[in-house]
């Protein structure tokens, strides 16, 4: 496989699908705040107001396949919808844009 791209790089479980594909293969990482631990990813929140970003990073990286690592488990309905439906309705937008192919 080519370039993986993993969304929240640094969540529950995305970090352990970051950690296992950049094992296995090329890596990139996207987290929704700066952090530390991770200096190399690429720091970016999902939503509408995004896309454009998004796109841009999808061109520019070139991914084959992308994990959507991010969501949330708890909260009220609005920012479980912010976090579930329409970060995930931007990544598709981007991924229509930018990377038709991606996986």
């Amino acid at each position: 496989m080519g370039r993986l791209l993993v969304i929240g790089a640094a969540g529950l479980i995305g970090r352990f699908v970051l950690a296992e594909a950049q094992r296995s293969g090329v890596a990139d990482a996207v987290i929704g705040r700066a952090s530390a631990e991770m200096p190399e990813a690429h720091v970016l929140r999902l939503s509408p107001d995004t896309v454009d970003a998004l796109a841009r990073l999808l061109e520019r990286l070139r991914p084959e396949a992308i994990v959507n690592c991010t969501g949330r488990t708890w909260g009220d309905p609005d920012a479980l919808r912010r976090a579930n439906v329409e970060s995930v309705v931007s990544l598709l937008e981007a991924m229509r844009i930018a990377a038709p192919s991606a996986r």
